[in-house]
């Protein structure tokens, strides 16, 4: 035959149809069994390949109508219908012939290609051989997905039987774990059909099937979940019943060692052995919650007596004892507190019971608690006794701003980071002296007489899931020397920062050498000089803070410079951290000082002039500290030695001096700043019109206010005076007060040089007015009138408000108006003198 014949094409065909309708009633059948256990679902199914066949359209609109009664299938299938296994397997058995026809169907047709036949070439509206094929083994696949996720929901109805008591029997968790654990298999598998399927898809839209096929495995997934959440529950709820533990005691009840029990430790241990999920990255919650309480209840709390200096130096004493199967584990320690751990060796006593303790407590929790299933131990020993890397990163900055440790996570049971704290604190000395830090080898040995022997049992009690890797007791003993080094800077931080934050920082000391102005003042033949004056600190005041904490930087230095008798190589990084540390001193004042003081130094004159002395302080020493120390530290034999090569050539502090002259700038330049501007409303607000009231031959307001705003202006800059003399330098109060006076004196400068009259009875105003600034300018510098600019000027046309024309003519010989301009004095005399031959020729002679 050179082609099928009609007649078996139509064969193959109506086969076909007659598959595909028992599959779509198999389909419907599963899609109820799904709408019965609460699963969504679609209106269609199948695909059609044939959209003129009426009768195939009418049969999917009577699947339509099947498919919206999912209600009332359910209901009577409940009611008067079959149980879920009978039901499930009369699906398995119609699945099983539709598969038997469909496998017939295709071996006809290989057989067909075997024999070398052709299709008709003729054009008509049947299928195809090969389209033919492809229906065959979609089909074939289709049916593959309903019995695997038929067999799924079997095992689901076996694992609720099994775990539902029954007059007869009781419930078997164990065994429908076993059931629960194949039907997650199933899905898998199921659920990979699926994922094939959509890969081998032309279209992007999802096909009817492929809807329908993920609306069985939701309901699937649903009833898994529920059957976990359920079985989840009894597992919480046997080990809640079977385990109490308490501050001195954990009882164990029940049979636990009875495997054909399904109550129990054994029976929750074996449900979560069957559901995987101990090999999970978590513990189960209710090991989690186990776990916790033993870290809450048993070991922190002595931790914590320890760590508060609660714990007497005496051993536990243990009792176990056993009752119908259930065992008892007490403790308790002397109810007299013998005494409290002081020297270093009753510390390391004390420390030896603690770890004989832990030992005895995590023995009795694995063997009897845990049952010693290695998995269980592993997990469990992850969460006591590792750390994570954020919880590391937060140790580490407390420890550095010298805080306490707080652990974020309020359900942490990790015990190895309190232990290592605790370690940290009383077994790391603060500092030691020079000849003493080779001691610390002999400390490390002490601490490891009990912590190896913790280790290795905790190694037995595979309670440590990585032996090849190093415990953190281990990592702890390791990098002792370096935490040393670490826990001696944090030692001095904690004490530079104690005296920034605790000492009464207005509480001021004298420093320097008194220096006279004369002294001071290099350069100038006609007054004394000495040579070393400019490099040595003037007398003035700082704050007793700054002294303490150069002094603790001194003292940090020294310590640095000493020798070390250690053999530990990293004991040779002690002298550069302790190095970093004095600068760190100074580093941390210039950061706290002003930002805990803003407020008092913008605006409180004193604080101001405190924290600017204390800059200039520091900017002193720093040029030459490192200058005295470089040299000092202890040179080492090995060439190799480059960091304390590098130490001996970079011991600088000189880099810090910048810094401090522009803090001490900020702070009094701001004051400064500020005291301008208060006389500026103190002066300047009451002499605005004071200039145009000169002309006036009788007395007006202005030039009371005049008056007044004078004697107001030397009132403030008195006690301004008064409030830096204790405080500030000489040369620094004297340029300080000068230009403050400068404000008043050039207030009342602009006024007089914009007048353009001034009578007779204003000159005697200004003669009274500048005699008590002069004055005062006098009292409030101490006679020191050289930081005062304006003082020439000032004092220039006061003399010249008390002259006649004859009187000027001389003053300019003897040059008393030097500090004025010719322009300047000109308008003055212009406005002061009427016209007349004497005025015009000292005009003349200034123009």
């Amino acid at each position: 035959m050179e082609s099928i014949t009609e007649t078996t094409k139509n064969s193959l065909e109506s086969r076909l149809q007659s598959v595909k309708i028992s599959l779509r009633k198999a389909t419907e059948t599963a899609l109820n069994a799904s709408s019965s256990r609460g699963a969504l679902k679609p209106k269609f199914i199948t695909h059609q390949n044939n959209d003129n066949d009426k009768n195939n359209k009418d049969k999917n609109d009577e699947t339509t109508t099947n498919f919206a009664s999912s209600e009332s299938f359910s209901l009577g299938m409940t009611l008067f219908g079959k149980e879920n296994s009978e039901m499930e397997r009369d699906i398995q058995e119609k699945l099983t012939r539709i598969e038997n026809e469909i496998s017939q169907v295709v071996k006809e047709l290989e057989n067909e290609n075997s024999e070398g036949n052709q299709e008709n070439e003729e054009v008509d509206e049947s299928l195809s051989k090969e389209e033919l094929e492809l229906e065959a083994r979609q089909l074939k696949t289709r049916i593959e997905f309903l019995q695997i996720c038929s067999i799924a929901r079997a095992n689901l109805d076996k694992a609720t039987t099994l775990a539902t008591t029954s007059p007869t029997n009781d419930p078997d968790y164990v065994a429908a774990a076993e059931m629960l654990l194949k039907a997650k298999e199933k899905l898998h598998t199921a659920e990979s059909l699926v994922k094939e399927e959509e890969s081998r898809a032309v279209s992007s839209r999802p096909s009817k099937a492929l809807i329908g096929a993920q609306c069985i495995l939701d309901s699937i997934r649903m009833d898994i979940g529920r059957k976990n959440l359920d079985i989840s529950g009894k597992i919480s709820h046997l080990v809640q019943t079977s385990v109490v533990i308490t501050s001195s005691s954990i009882l164990v009840k029940g049979k636990h060692s009875n495997k054909s029990s399904s109550e129990g430790l054994y029976a929750a241990f074996s449900i979560i052995e069957k559901l995987s999920l101990s090999e999970s990255s978590s513990l189960h919650p209710s090991i989690q919650k186990l776990t916790d309480q033993l870290a809450a209840l048993v070991v922190k709390p002595v931790i914590h007596d320890f760590k508060k200096g609660l714990l007497p130096v005496c051993p536990w004493s243990f009792f176990e004892s056993s009752n119908s199967g259930s065992i008892c584990f007490e403790w308790k320690q002397a109810e007299e507190r013998i005494d409290i751990p002081s020297s270093f060796e009753e510390v390391m006593e004390t420390w030896t019971q603690v770890f004989c303790f832990l030992q005895r407590i995590f023995a009795f929790f694995q063997s009897n608690v845990l049952l010693g299933r290695p998995s269980l131990c592993n997990m469990v020993g992850d969460r006591l006794f590792t750390t994570t890397k954020a919880s590391i990163g937060l140790l580490s900055t407390m420890r550095a701003l010298g805080m306490e440790s707080k652990i974020l996570d309020v359900h942490s049971s990790s015990v190895i980071e309190p232990i290592i704290e605790l370690l940290s604190q009383n077994c790391i000395p603060n500092g030691l002296s020079d000849g003493h830090l080779a001691d610390l080898d002999a400390m490390v040995e002490k601490i490891r007489n009990f912590t190896d022997p913790f280790d290795e049992e905790m190694v037995k009690l595979q309670f440590y899931s990585n032996c090849d890797k190093p415990s953190q007791l281990s990592n702890f003993l390791s990098s002792f020397h370096q935490n040393y080094i670490e826990k001696r800077r944090n030692t001095i931080l904690n004490q530079a920062r104690d005296l920034l934050m605790n000492n009464d920082y207005h509480d001021t000391v004298e420093v320097g050498d008194k220096i006279s102005i004369q002294e001071s003042a290099i350069g100038d033949g006609s007054k004394e000089e000495d040579e070393t004056a400019v490099f040595r600190l003037h007398k003035s005041a700082v704050s007793k803070t700054s002294t303490l904490m150069l002094s603790l930087c001194c003292q940090t230095m020294e310590e640095a410079i000493a020798p070390n008798k250690s053999t530990i190589s990293d004991m040779k990084l002690l002298p550069a951290n302790l190095y970093k540390t004095a600068r760190e001193i100074l580093d941390m004042f210039r950061a706290i000082i002003p930002t805990k003081f803003e407020k008092e130094v913008a605006t409180i004159p004193r604080t101001a002039a405190i924290l600017h002395n204390d800059c200039v302080f520091f900017a002193h020493h720093c040029l030459t500290l490192g200058l005295r120390y470089k040299d000092k530290f202890p040179s080492s034999a090995d060439e190799k030695d480059v960091r304390g090569q590098i130490l001996r050539q970079t011991c600088v502090f000189v880099d810090m001096v910048p810094i401090f002259r522009e803090i001490a700038d900020q702070a009094l330049g701001d004051m400064l700043q500020r005291q301008h501007g208060q006389l500026l409303e103190i002066v300047g607000s009451r002499i605005g019109m004071f200039g145009e009231s000169l002309s006036s031959s009788e007395s007006l307001s202005e030039w009371v206010d005049a008056e007044t705003a004078m004697k107001a202006g030397i009132y403030h800059i008195r006690h301004l005076s008064q409030a830096w003399g204790s405080i500030l330098s000489l040369d620094v109060h004297r340029n300080s007060i000068g230009s403050l006076m400068d404000t008043i004196f050039n207030l009342y400068l602009d006024q007089i040089f914009r007048a353009r009259s001034i009578s007779e009875p204003a000159r005697q105003l200004l003669c009274s007015v500048f005699r008590v600034g002069m004055q005062g300018a006098i009292d409030v510098t101490n006679n020191e009138v050289d930081g005062c600019l304006a003082w020439s000027r000032f004092s220039a046309l006061g003399r010249f408000m008390d002259m006649s024309l004859a009187d000027i003519n001389v003053g300019l010989s003897d040059g008393v108006f030097r500090s004025v301009t010719g322009a300047e004095l000109s308008m003055l005399i212009t406005a002061t003198f009427g016209d007349s031959d004497k005025r015009q020729k000292i005009l003349d002679a200034l123009n």
